[in-house]
């Protein structure tokens, strides 16, 4: 989706790994730079980052202003337990800038367990200026996107809704969707829906009324004027849900030209894989291009096909991380969503890469 006079997107790499063994929230990095943002304006946001729990130890992560501004609403007190919940830790959400503006950091700390510090290694952070005014006017809510948050508490029974919300703008749509839910058995299984057909499914192991990590979600898909978008409980148990959010952008009002398509065809390589190409025309602008993979297999290691990364093949060049000093294909650069318990989880990760995309580029994603 190439940036356009309606369209104003900012990415940040974080490329800085800390530790703490704090049983407070400490700051752990910084994700996005306060330059980026512009005070009082609502922004969209996309952001992850990679945590180890050491041996059965447990942590949890939240986004926050690193002044006075608070936590990034439903991204706090994210649960984190490498041995059941995977180390790749995202949000999906909205906020409003704060006056005058500050940097967004990601905050650990020490909940369970002395095997050693929390340990925080590499993430994004990609936003989306929701208040933009340029030379073609001001995004507007209803025609451009569409964005719907839940924070509030509830128990969805097996198949029941748990996110819904109406589009009202037809055609190509990109959308990005999450949902903190938990059952007290094993796996809670999600789907994402538009108007009813199910496009997407993820799952998670949970614990506890504390193992509330995002599963997120994103796609483009062509949705009529009317339709919905939805997040169902497909688990076997009742799902307790705390916070759930999605976002719908009009790919056919806001950018100059765009393309879509889903990588399905998986090529295992030696140590890494790959789900594909797509050839692109970015008018030779600057673009972002969203990924999202999924495991599909069980057991420890498995989930290469969901450590996922963009590469812009045409130019030589990643999409995201492109200062790769250790490595091209170095655990650092993906999101980390390996895990030691075979549980019949379906991680999910989602990323965003950014760059100049010429008239007919070919765009790959990739995996460990």
């Amino acid at each position: 989706m190439p940036i356009t006079n309606k369209v104003k997107f900012a990415s940040q790499d974080k490329t800085t790994q800390e530790q703490t063994s704090s049983s407070s929230y400490v700051l752990q990095g910084t994700v996005l730079d306060a330059g980026h943002l512009v005070p009082d304006n609502e922004y969209f946001v996309l952001s992850w980052v990679n945590c180890t729990s050491p041996g059965s130890d447990a942590g949890a992560t939240e986004w926050r202003f690193e002044g006075a501004g608070g936590a990034l609403v439903g991204s706090e007190n994210q649960f984190h337990n490498t041995n059941n919940s995977g180390m790749y830790v995202g949000h999906i959400g909205q906020f409003k800038a704060p006056n005058p503006t500050e940097n967004i950091g990601i905050y650990r700390k020490k909940l369970t367990g002395s095997s050693g510090p929390e340990e925080t290694d590499y993430g994004q952070c990609f936003i989306i200026d929701l208040s933009f005014s340029g030379a073609s006017g001001q995004l507007t809510s209803g025609v451009d996107f569409s964005t719907l948050m839940v924070n509030s508490s509830r128990t969805v029974a097996k198949g029941g809704t748990i996110h819904e919300q109406a589009v009202n703008h037809s055609g190509s749509n990109l959308v990005f969707a999450t949902a903190r839910a938990y059952d007290s058995v094993d796996t809670v299984i999600l789907g994402l829906y538009i108007n009813d057909v199910l496009v997407s499914s993820g799952s998670r192991f949970t614990q506890s009324a504390t193992d509330v990590k995002e599963t997120l979600f994103a796609g483009a898909y062509n949705i009529e004027s009317g339709q919905t978008v939805k997040i169902k409980n497909l688990d076997d148990d009742a799902a307790q849900v705390n916070y759930s959010y999605g976002a719908v952008f009009n790919l056919d009002t806001a950018p100059y030209t765009q393309s879509t398509g889903q990588m399905v065809s998986w090529t295992e390589y030696a140590g890494s894989g790959t789900w594909g190409t797509k050839t692109i025309d970015g008018n030779a602008e600057p673009s972002f291009v969203v990924g999202m993979g999924r495991q599909i297999e069980t057991g420890i290691e498995s989930g290469r096909p969901a450590a996922i990364s963009l590469r812009n093949n045409t130019a030589s060049e990643w999409l995201i991380f492109k200062s790769r000093t250790s490595g091209e294909f170095d655990p650092l650069y993906f999101p980390a969503v390996h895990y030691s318990q075979d549980t019949g989880q379906r991680e999910t990760a989602v990323i965003v890469g950014v760059g100049t995309i010429g008239n007919s580029d070919e765009i790959e994603m990739v995996t460990l």
